[in-house]
């Protein structure tokens, strides 16, 4: 019964050739999930308009009942359609366990785990080796997962790392073989200097005193060139 209404659900979603997949991580190891898909032919417009149903965010919940109305104790995606009907987007915002039962990711993967190893000071996102909706959903083409973390990178197999983000880009002829894998280091953050004065990130007392010469190096700018304005008057 689940299986038949994941494929269901899933079979009137993905309707587009393309989807983008994209998972922040922030400092308080909250996962906010964002997908967003769009509609590429009038068909997929008339799906997204007729679209009602409710989405449990865990997908150990297949009671056909909690698609068509929301239940008590069970958590649900937002989703939100655009005015014109032109995509249809889903978000919800899951502490690291909670993870683990993801609805979308696991549709796609025997396995998915996340795991705060606390003691360690890392997170461990991983999958099954081989991607999985390809053989369920014909008209998908390619996938593009995103993921960014803040967090300093230990290991990942990312097919393109830029900062703090890390996409793989998932197709029909590299989809037995394309796993993810991404290990941080939760103990320490990859942040420039601007970016720790902007989050308040001031962990050693070089820090602080880069950053307090720096806000007062900008002060004295400001200041000098004011004067130096009046004194041409």
């Amino acid at each position: 019964m689940k299986k038949m209404i994941m494929l269901l659900i899933f079979a009137f979603l993905i309707t587009g050739c393309s989807v983008n997949y994209e998972l922040n991580i922030d400092k308080q190891l909250n996962l906010s999930e964002n997908i967003v898909m769009n509609a590429t032919t009038d068909r997929d417009v008339q799906k997204i308009l007729d679209f009602n149903q409710y989405i449990p965010v865990n997908i150990e919940f297949d009671d056909p009942k909690i698609f068509k109305e929301k239940a008590d104790g069970v958590q649900y995606y937002s989703i939100n359609k655009k005015s014109d009907n032109s995509s249809l987007k889903f978000n919800y915002s899951y502490d690291v366990d909670e993870f683990n039962f993801n609805i979308f990711a696991k549709s796609c993967y025997q396995y998915v785990t996340v795991m705060d190893q606390d003691n360690e000071k890392e997170l461990l996102l991983s999958t099954s080796r081989e991607f999985l909706c390809f053989d369920k959903y014909d008209n998908l083409d390619d996938v593009t997962v995103t993921i960014t973390s803040k967090y300093k990178l230990k290991e990942t197999n990312a097919d393109e790392v830029s900062r703090h983000t890390y996409r793989w880009f998932i197709n029909k002829g590299n989809a037995k073989d394309k796993y993810l894998y991404l290990l941080l280091n939760t103990g320490e953050k990859d942040l420039n200097l601007w970016e720790r004065i902007l989050e308040g990130d001031f962990t050693n007392t070089f820090t602080i005193f880069l950053a307090v010469f720096l806000i007062g190096g900008i002060i004295i700018f400001l200041f000098k060139k004011k004067g130096d304005r009046r004194n041409r008057v």
